[in-house]
């Protein structure tokens, strides 16, 4: 209709003269500014469903139009009520407000810009319902969006925060952990809280639908005692707690030879302990003399590696290697040579399992794990406190594993070492 009137207007504007031509000009104005008037109408923008915390607050975002009234207007009143009309939930005049929701709602937009949003305190679960907004203009006009219809959904436990973490590192690595919870009071944050020291910055930024959005990147530098752990992220509301927690950690780090690793001389030979942490786990292997009649036996819980051997003969000089993936340790024991150890094999076995045992206990508790030790408790024969040195290679730290020992399995196992002329020898784990 617009394109054939223009048409029209200028049809008739080149048979005219200059004066004819511009009041036709005039009139073909006016029918545009007619027709714009219609296009700018009474509109309004609302979300549909706004979600909303028990005893937190809630912001509806809101727009509106109205027609063009071709002047300034300053006496512009803002109401909202319920969708059948009946009662209102904000009015300037508190007085005219429903009892239930009087002192609780409050006009948070500019309507000189046309915006109408509105904000609830003090939510409660009987604020559920639907509403419109509605504009009264003085000396112009009034309109209720009828077809603009909101809802509030109040709930009584807010959603899960969602958090995102790699689960697989490496010691030393920076790892980067991000959790993010919604809410609807942009004045009420939630406050996110991790179970892991480090770096946070939190960020809060606005969604659609009347919600918000609040972030908090944790970054921190992994560790071996990381392994195994739950990451958490708490959000924290002013009346409720909600939290998450992620997979595992998986934290690959080197061999550690922990303290308490060491050889003891018996009567014909020597005994030793390598406890090693590590992930993956470790393979282990003993270097001694070429020649020596000697076994070995690997037990594996987890981040732990035991590693045990035996010698018929008498040794000046025993090193244990481990090895994994992520790199290799190594150290080196000096059984000592007195003949006033005078041992025997299965007393000297015992040793090694409860020095073992006490070790691991000591480790196991220290991560609060609950797993099977088998020492050799039902042993007849009294152990007294050998003299022997212990070499610690390696600073202990927390693991999270147990272990289990079969000691006659280690006893037992005793078996020649082929013999050549080569000063040592590498023995690897017998009971692979």
């Amino acid at each position: 209709m617009r394109n054939a009137q223009q048409e029209y207007l200028l049809r008739g504007q080149k048979q005219m003269g200059p004066e004819e031509q511009l009041e036709y000009l005039l009139i073909l104005f006016l029918c545009l500014k007619v027709l714009n008037v219609h296009t700018t109408s009474w509109t309004a923008e609302v979300p549909q469903t706004v979600s909303a915390l028990n005893g937190s607050c809630v912001v509806i975002p809101c727009k509106f139009n109205y027609p063009d009234p071709e002047r300034n207007l300053s006496d512009l009143t803002g109401i909202w009520q319920t969708s059948n009309q009946d009662h209102l939930i904000y009015h300037p005049d508190p007085s005219k407000v429903m009892e239930k929701f009087r002192g609780r709602t409050n006009l948070v937009g500019d309507l000189a810009r046309k915006n109408c949003s509105l904000r609830i305190n003090h939510l409660e679960e009987k604020d559920n319902g639907q509403f419109i907004f509605r504009i009264e203009i003085h000396d112009f006009d009034k309109y209720s969006y009828k077809d603009n219809v909101v809802s509030i959904d109040v709930q009584n436990a807010p959603a899960t925060p969602m958090l995102s973490v790699s689960r697989e590192v490496k010691a030393g690595e920076a790892v980067t952990a991000t959790c993010t919870a919604s809410h609807s009071c942009p004045t009420d944050l939630p406050h996110l809280v991790w179970s892991h020291t480090g770096t946070p910055i939190v960020q809060s930024e606005a969604l659609p639908n009347g919600q918000w959005r609040v972030t908090s990147n944790l970054t921190f530098t992994a560790t071996p005692s990381d392994h195994g752990r739950h990451l958490v992220c708490t959000a924290q509301y002013q009346h409720v707690t909600s939290f998450q927690q992620s997979d595992i950690f998986h934290v690959k780090y080197p061999p550690e030879i922990r303290e308490g690793s060491a050889c003891i001389a018996k009567t014909t030979g020597v005994a030793c302990l390598c406890t090693v942490a590590s992930e993956p786990a470790s393979e282990i292997a003993w270097l001694i003399p070429r020649g020596t009649n000697a076994s070995s036996r690997t037990e594996r819980h987890g981040s732990i590696t035991l590693g045990m051997l035996l010698s018929t003969q008498r040794l000046t000089e025993v090193t244990c290697q481990a090895s994994n993936s992520q790199g290799s340790s190594s150290a080196t024991f000096f059984p000592p040579q007195s003949d006033k150890f005078q041992y025997t094999s299965i007393t000297v076995v015992s040793v090694l399992l409860v020095a073992a045992l006490v070790i691991l206990v000591r480790l196991v508790r220290r991560e609060s794990h609950d797993l099977p030790v088998t020492g050799k408790d039902e042993a007849d024969t009294t152990i007294e406190e050998p003299s022997y040195n212990m070499t610690a290679r390696k600073e202990e730290k927390s693991i999270d594993s147990g272990f289990y020992v079969n000691n006659e399995q280690i006893y037992s196992n005793i078996e020649e070492i082929g013999e050549d002329n080569d000063v040592y020898s590498c023995v690897e784990d017998a009971s692979n």
